[in-house]
């Protein structure tokens, strides 16, 4: 599993509108429904071309395509979080190793309103089932309990296939079986949530890695269940709070850690690359940059923009200001020699100034940023140009009393020493003021949503509001 390595406006637009549902189901040839949902919460794009709902490049699941034929026949692993439980559900399969998890739809239903409009939608609009006894309601089998077992034909609920009765599956799984698979779901994660509402804690952990909380955040998001995460929301997010990963900005855009999406924002800001196209780059574990807009769970609304923003301008204003100086020593009414004594001799002015021009150029181009650069054309990240202004101030010389003495008339053996008309410190001091005073890429609109966040999975207190 790949992680990512990077060394990472103004009007108020309304909030975003609430995230719809979308989903899709289809008929598998042994009977299964497979269904294919998510939550639409402002993460896409209408015109995306992203190959996958989850992020490729940094490997969140394994490598790309299905299992091999031969797992196929492979018998998915069972977790039984209910023993009487009615539901079989399949998850993963597309890019991990499914896992079978026998539960409770009940239960299930209860905890996310998308499972119970997936699971009993049919029945609550009173849409006709057939059962092997002829009867057209949804009654109950043996044991108390109604389920649907899927079956071919034409589609007449929201899951896209009729339903009929049967009986209580045993804890073996038969054509009886009321089956559903989520190939695109993580396992791992949908056993956390499951050991959640099932109240099985053994299967809940008290840490989670960014990727596992990453895969956590996605479903809670996509089944509307944050809610559930209230008792482990702070102790999960403080970990990830002195991190730095991408992922952290999902996470705290599902959980509304607004502290820990700002600060990724930001650092993503002063840290990302950019690709010709002013794309940001993010680094993989395999070496190759992904444009992080790629992504289809890093793709929130107007974020990535706001930090293309902030790092375009902090750029410009540094590359301006190495441009000032230079003009300043090169053009013939320029004036850079701060040397007071040296004030009335132009020649002595002439040295330093013709001095500091030949260094700066040459620690400039030492540093690559010689021709200097324009804004929209610097693809390096904004921690590397401040690291290149620094060395390139580290290089500057000043005139000295030894230079101005071989200079025959210039100084005269006045042994002035030119130090305060170095432009090194300034140049080095400004780029790191920039640097360290670049305003925050988030907006009133991305702290309005988290705060409804945080009120759904615990992360708000009242002090926020003082």
């Amino acid at each position: 599993m790949a992680t990512t390595t990077t060394s990472a406006a103004t009007t108020t637009p309304a909030p975003p509108p609430p995230p719809t549902l979308r989903s899709k189901s289809t008929i598998s040839t042994n009977g299964t429904v497979q269904i294919k949902s998510f939550r639409q919460s402002q993460r896409p794009r209408p015109h995306s071309k992203s190959t996958s709902a989850v992020l490729p490049s940094l490997a969140l699941t394994g490598g790309k395509g299905g299992l091999d034929d031969d797992a196929e026949d492979d018998e998915p692993e069972v977790i039984n979080f209910d023993s009487d439980g009615d539901l079989h559900l399949i998850v993963g399969g597309s890019k991990v190793s499914p896992q079978r998890f026998v539960v409770c739809s009940r239960t299930l239903a209860r905890a996310s309103p998308v499972f119970k409009t997936m699971l009993f939608g049919a029945f609550s609009e009173s849409r006709p089932c057939c059962s092997r006894n002829g009867s057209s309601s949804s009654g109950s089998s043996a044991s108390g309990r109604s389920f649907i077992t899927s079956r071919s034909g034409d589609s007449t609920s929201p899951l896209g296939g009729a339903f009929e009765e049967g009986p209580a599956p045993a804890g073996s799984l038969d054509d009886d079986a009321w089956k559903i698979e989520l190939p695109d779901d993580d396992p791992k994660a949908f056993r956390t949530l499951m050991g959640i509402i099932h109240s099985s804690f053994d299967h809940v952990p008290d840490t989670v890695e960014v990727v596992e909380l990453f895969q956590i955040a996605i479903l809670t998001d996509k089944y509307d269940m944050t809610h559930l995460l209230r008792p482990w929301s702070e102790q999960w997010c403080a970990r990830q709070r002195t991190r730095r990963h991408p992922y952290r900005l999902w996470i705290a855009w599902v959980l509304g850690d607004d502290l820990m999406f700002e600060s990724e924002a930001k650092r993503l800001a002063l840290g990302c690359p950019v690709n010709k196209c002013g794309q940001l780059l993010v680094r993989c574990t395999n070496g190759n940059f992904q444009p992080l807009e790629s992504f289809d769970y890093l793709r929130l609304p107007d974020i990535l923009e706001s930090i293309a923003a902030v790092r375009f301008e902090a750029a410009e204003k540094i590359l301006q200001k190495l441009s000032a100086v230079h003009r300043n020593l090169a053009t013939a009414n320029g004036r850079h020699c701060r040397e007071p004594s040296a004030a009335a001799r132009q020649e002595c002015r002439l040295d330093c100034e013709n001095a500091l021009l030949g260094s700066t150029i040459k620690a400039l181009d030492a540093n690559g940023l010689w021709p200097l650069p324009q804004a929209p054309a610097l693809t390096y990240s904004l921690d590397t140009l401040v690291q290149k202004v620094a060395a390139t101030a580290h290089m500057i010389r000043p005139l000295s009393s030894r230079d101005t003495n071989r200079s025959g008339g210039g100084g005269g053996g006045s042994g002035i020493r030119h130090v305060e008309c170095n432009p090194a410190v300034e140049l080095e001091d400004y780029a790191r003021k920039i640097l360290a005073s670049a305003p925050s890429p988030v907006q009133h609109m991305h702290l309005a949503h988290m705060e409804n966040q945080a009120k759904k999975s615990g992360l708000w207190f009242e002090e926020k509001e003082q």
